[in-house]
């Protein structure tokens, strides 16, 4: 995930199952880099062969294949060099994102103490955004949606 395209990606396949073409024209990038970023977002276990194909392969003898993203996934805990670049690029993301800000947003940040049960509620409403958005993420420029930007991110210090 240590890669701002690859957080686009796995943005963009949480709505819809999408080819390494379509990957690279919504993106703007090369078929080859979207190759080589959703290959190795399948090998993290980050996105699943949604769909398999024969048909229209490009090359010829190549299956079409589309990815999903897997929701819930995410890179280790543990692995703290990992956590800190999957960090790093969310944050060049975000400054990609504001700077593409057209309307209504709400930006809050703190670093604050707070009761244990006000941290464990804050935790429950943080899961319940995530599982918001992924649930109801659709393909790219679907009808009667928004294009938007939601960053969840809480962790205790």
């Amino acid at each position: 995930m240590a890669h701002p395209v690859r957080l686009r990606m796995l943005s963009l396949l949480t709505g819809a199952a999408l080819s390494a073409t379509e990957v690279a024209d919504e993106l703007g990038i090369s078929h080859a880099t979207a190759s080589y970023h959703l290959r190795a977002l399948q090998a993290a276990g980050l996105l699943a062969i949604a769909e398999e194909s024969a048909e229209g392969a490009r090359p010829p003898g190549r299956p079409s294949v589309r990815y999903r993203h897997v929701p819930g996934t995410a890179p280790s805990a543990g692995d703290a060099d990992g956590s800190r670049l999957a960090f790093e690029a969310m944050v060049e993301d975000l400054r990609r994102r504001h700077g593409a800000m057209r309307a209504k947003h709400l930006i809050a940040d703190g670093e604050v103490w707070l009761p244990r049960e006000a941290w464990e509620e804050v935790c429950r409403l943080s899961d319940r955004i995530a599982d918001l958005v992924h649930e109801h993420a659709t393909a790219p420029r679907a009808r009667g949606t928004v294009h938007a930007s939601v960053t969840v991110a809480t962790f205790e210090l």
